[in-house]
């Protein structure tokens, strides 16, 4: 009797340590309606950024980080180099200047 409790306690434990090698089910959620929106809407008017970029830009700017001065920045540089040049020379200028800092405030 006693080799075959531990014959199930070891199956047991065997069991445990193999659950988690099953693939998980794949996620059911709704898609990013952000992504829809920088395909069709904001990038095709936007031929040097990209979709990376588009997505990242509005994250930033839902969760209200402080990061919307080096996106408008880089958008600026690589979509307008002659106004980028013309306002700022460096970029650590122009994130000093969109972000409320600097000679431009």
């Amino acid at each position: 009797m006693f080799t075959v409790r531990t014959a199930l306690a070891a199956l047991g434990i065997l069991a445990a340590g193999v659950a988690p090698i099953v693939p998980a089910s794949p996620a059911k959620a709704d898609p990013n309606p952000a992504i829809a929106l920088c395909r069709n809407v904001l990038l095709p008017g936007r031929p040097a950024s990209n979709l990376g970029e588009c997505l990242s830009y509005i994250n930033v700017a839902e969760n209200q980080s402080a990061g919307e001065a080096s996106h408008a920045c880089d958008f600026l540089e690589e979509n307008d180099p002659f106004v980028f040049e013309l306002l700022f020379v460096s970029r650590p200028e122009c994130i000093q200047a969109f972000g409320g800092r600097g000679h431009f405030r």
